[in-house]
């Protein structure tokens, strides 16, 4: 029986031996369910839940210890060590290990889908957490025929390249993590795709927009010359710095009035006047799944964690 770090809670008062816990504070915890109560890593006693009130859960069996008010509680799932544990020894005192648990039976999260979408296509907004560098790599549908004949050619089936990016998040509290858990069951692993910013300072706004305009002049990027409406660059995101997002269809790039700028037109206009200090991103909104079935939360505190998420880009 391992405790749960995601959840929780301190007993307000002395639990007795007996079958009822008294009240607890921000514990969440279901019939059949089991805790763990303790005063540090050493005295613990595990138990299984009978029933739930709203200030008592009602234990199985009766515990065997009293606890003084201020021992902790905490949710907890049976699990198994792993056939082999590595362990690194850092000084003749001193030994590092990172113990992994499978956990056994299954976990039911509620799927909690984004409620921003754009074309009924739910957009995660969620800001990375920019602690590292974001690796990309931009990986193409190619082979390589070569028969051996001293001549070789390569079929590139989509004729365009999938962007895989790697973001890390920071979730800072419960009701965040809740979320997260909840988006990522809607995931379905790499199944379910959703529309995802770049995060990447591609589109840069020159000049006031007036209210009724589709066309944006934007920094020289070479989009005039090189733009090709393929997934990944037809549509955008727009952070304003009252915090609302706003996406739009590109239709189109244009050679601007000077060589360094350029004009994009967009599907929409957005209904007020915009300067270019007005957006905090904007930025290519892409088409994504995840691209691993199986995302770890690693979890700092019991109510702070970090994710890093992998991402493909995918025909829109």
């Amino acid at each position: 029986m391992i405790p749960s770090s995601c959840l929780s809670a301190a007993i307000c008062w002395k639990v007795a031996s007996s079958t009822r816990s008294p009240h607890l504070v921000t514990l969440r915890v279901r019939p059949s369910s089991s805790l763990v109560i303790g005063s540090d890593s050493r005295n613990t006693e595990a138990a299984e839940v009978l029933s739930v009130a709203s200030n008592a859960v009602t234990l199985k069996q009766p515990l065997l210890s009293n606890w003084p008010a201020g021992s902790f509680v905490v949710p907890a799932r049976t699990a198994r060590l792993r056939v082999s544990q590595a362990v690194s020894r850092v000084t003749d005192a001193i030994a590092r290990a990172r113990l992994v648990f499978d956990i056994a039976g299954t976990t039911t999260i509620t799927k909690l889908e984004s409620t921003t979408t754009f074309n009924s296509t739910p957009v995660w907004i969620t800001r990375p957490n920019r602690v590292r560098d974001v690796d990309t790599d931009y990986q193409r549908l190619a082979e390589v025929l070569d028969f051996a004949t001293g001549i070789t050619a390569v079929d590139d089936h989509a004729a365009r390249p999938f962007v895989r990016r790697s973001f890390d998040y920071l979730f800072k509290n419960r009701s965040e993590i809740a979320a997260f858990r909840g988006w990522l069951a809607a995931r379905l692993g790499r199944l379910t795709a959703f529309w995802h910013p770049t995060w990447e300072a591609s589109i840069v706004p020159t000049k006031k927009i007036l209210s009724n305009q589709t066309v944006m002049t934007v920094a020289s990027r070479g989009y005039a010359l090189y733009f090709n409406p393929m997934p990944g660059r037809t549509e955008a995101a727009f952070l304003h710095k009252n915090g609302s997002w706003y996406f739009r269809t590109i239709q189109g790039f244009g050679a601007g009035t000077t060589g360094d700028e350029e004009v994009m037109t967009i599907n929409q206009s957005f209904g007020f006047d915009a300067n270019p200090e007005d957006w905090v991103a904007i930025c290519f909104l892409e088409k994504t799944r995840l691209d691993a079935d199986q995302i770890e939360i690693n979890w700092q505190t019991d109510s702070v964690a970090q994710v890093s998420l992998p991402m493909r880009s995918v025909k829109s």
